[in-house]
């Protein structure tokens, strides 16, 4: 079950795991990193039964999981006027010929620090408003 800002998970498997483990294997977007849901666990942001536990936490058949999840940190990207070969365009998509030394994806998974040269480009272009949903 997904609340604002807060995820809740109900263990289910008859054998017991790794709690860290467990919330990594899920796939779920929030948790984008093992390291991620470690910082978690170690801010108290993750309770299993209402209670507070370390990572290496063996979840039971039926403990309940609460993930409360941080307010995402600002995004700080400058627009930056570089050429583009635009191919296509319209209200809701952009198909670009980039350069191949032009980076644009890895830079931001690697990094959530450093967004790529894509998205400053597409702020130059036309600014858009970013929606949680």
């Amino acid at each position: 079950m997904i609340m604002k800002d807060k995820l809740k998970v109900i263990y289910t498997l008859q054998e017991m795991q790794r709690l860290d483990k467990f919330l990594a294997e899920l796939k779920i977007q929030e948790l984008y990193s093992r390291t991620f849901i470690e910082h978690l666990i170690e801010e108290d942001r993750i309770l299993v039964n209402l209670t507070p536990v370390k990572k290496s936490y063996l979840l039971k058949e039926g403990d309940e999981v609460i993930i409360n999840l941080p307010e995402p940190e600002p995004m700080n990207v400058l627009p930056q006027d570089i050429p583009l070969d635009v191919v296509y365009e319209d209200e809701h998509l952009a198909i670009i010929n980039k350069k191949s030394r032009n980076d644009c994806a890895s830079r931001f998974w690697k990094s959530r620090r450093n967004f790529g040269e894509c998205h400053s480009l597409s702020l130059w272009r036309k600014p858009f408003q970013r929606k949680r949903i």
